[in-house]
């Protein structure tokens, strides 16, 4: 991941699509992602990606989240920082707001400011 990425970010995300399987979205996330079996341990699986990953030893790169107190994933969100929070370059962010673009926009802005660019890289600042 790292040879091909420095860093990833996440606004409000579906980070644990596995844990929602026992939810009422059971339908919705088979006609996205398939039975719970096939989502279990593949490619969108991201805490067992993420395990994979820290297991080998690979440099991975910096990782930021942020999501807003109200959202609906706002559980999944924490549950998946403090699984990961002591074991990678991770740089976490909340703040009231729910799931929505308003919540998206404000917080986009602290992404491009923690992006690893050089300041040359971001138009000459």
């Amino acid at each position: 991941m790292s040879e091909r990425f420095a860093a990833a970010a996440s606004l409000s995300g579906m980070v644990d699509p596995v844990s929602w399987y026992d939810q009422d979205l059971n339908e919705q996330f088979q006609l996205i992602y398939g039975t719970k079996e096939e989502v279990t341990g593949s490619i969108n699986d991201l805490p067992f990606q993420m395990e994979q990953l820290i297991a080998s030893g690979k440099q991975m790169p910096k990782f930021y989240m942020t999501c807003g107190t109200e959202d609906f994933l706002y559980p999944m969100n924490v549950a998946f920082r403090d699984r990961f929070r002591d074991r990678i370059d991770l740089t976490y962010h909340e703040e009231p707001g729910i799931h929505e673009w308003a919540y998206w926009d404000r917080n986009i802005r602290r992404i491009i400011e923690w992006l690893p660019i050089k300041a040359n890289e971001k138009g000459g600042k």
